[in-house]
């Protein structure tokens, strides 16, 4: 029957809920940035400390190796100083001999809140961190 197809498609409200879950997937595993450049969706300042605060070793490793060529682009400027974030807060792990989560959850979540309600620049952002990164190693 045609009224029985009709209701098992997604709901425009389904649809909304599941790229609400989606986004946040991606927030909380450190791809948000990412997601929103491949959509052509502008990236607020917070989000790009979300890929430290929120990921993997393994992707801050590779950010800090990232080859960011000739700076011609805001994203570039953002993938730069996320290089250097990267670097300083897997150095920070390693020489105070925590774990990059306890140092996620202890220094970058907090900034990253902090950070949500203002707008800064990539060289900012660096100065953030490695301001916070240093405030917690003296603590």
């Amino acid at each position: 029957m045609w009224w029985h197809h009709a209701s098992n498609r997604p709901s425009k409200h389904d649809e909304l809920n599941t790229e609400l879950v989606k986004e946040c997937e991606a927030f909380l595993s450190g791809h948000l940035p990412e997601r929103w450049t491949r959509a052509h969706r502008p990236v607020p300042d917070w989000a790009w400390l979300s890929i430290i605060a929120h990921g993997s070793e393994a992707q801050l490793a590779f950010l800090e190796e990232d080859e960011v060529d000739g700076l011609v682009s805001m994203e570039q400027a953002w993938r730069y100083a996320l290089k250097l974030v990267a670097g300083a807060v897997l150095a920070a792990a390693e020489m105070s001999g925590r774990t990059l989560e306890d140092i996620q959850r202890e220094v970058l979540v907090p900034l990253e809140l902090q950070l949500s309600t203002r707008s800064f620049v990539p060289d900012e952002l660096v100065s953030f961190v490695v301001g916070a990164l240093n405030d917690y190693r003296t603590s």
